[in-house]
């Protein structure tokens, strides 16, 4: 029998997935991005020099999720993560502004200590961080994210890192990192 090697993702993690990047189902992705509904559109995700490896790929009829973890933390409990979720046309709410205002006010009722603010915006991109701390239900985290609406819907990337505060290189180089993310054919992979 062949030895195989499977990735071990600590179960702690799942309420914290669920909260940043909250979505279910199965549909047909593409294989090196961000995957899209409809077909043919992505969001490529640009890595700082690490291996990163995906470590959950979902998605329904409207929404999709794709997150990864650098190499060295797959089998322990992740301190960084950078993911992203599609919401097709029709199911997000519009402007990018109140999507945002939207989720903080999902991530308020799992910690009300959250301090968040709004980056920069144009009419279809958002950049915001946010941050909690001292919450009993989760880990001091930092969150720094991206949305970006399409012709087909709105998409959201966001870079994740528990426990100590960016510094203030770090949160610039994540920053450009999320700006350089861009919009992609299906054949232009």
């Amino acid at each position: 029998m062949k030895n195989v090697k499977t990735s071990k993702v600590s179960f702690a993690i799942l309420p914290v997935l669920a909260l940043i990047f909250g979505c279910i189902g199965c549909q047909t992705l593409t294989y090196d991005g961000l995957p899209s509904n409809p077909p043919g559109e992505y969001l490529k995700p640009v890595f700082d020099d690490r291996d990163w490896v995906m470590v959950n790929r979902r998605a329904d009829d409207y929404k999709t999720l794709t997150e990864y973890s650098p190499q060295d933390q797959i089998d322990a409990d992740w301190t960084e993560s950078l993911g992203g979720t599609f919401f097709a046309e029709g199911h997000y709410i519009s402007p990018i502004e109140d999507e945002y205002n939207n989720f903080i006010r999902g991530v308020r009722t799992v910690c009300s200590q959250v301090k968040d603010k709004i980056i920069s915006q144009t009419y279809n991109e958002l950049f915001y961080e946010w941050r909690i701390s001292g919450c009993n239900t989760q880990p001091d985290q930092t969150e720094i994210g991206r949305y970006v609406l399409s012709n087909h819907g709105l998409y959201r990337i966001a870079y994740v890192r528990r426990g100590t505060i960016l510094s203030p290189e770090d949160r610039k180089m994540w920053l450009a990192l999320l700006s350089k993310a861009e919009l992609r054919s299906i054949v232009d992979q």
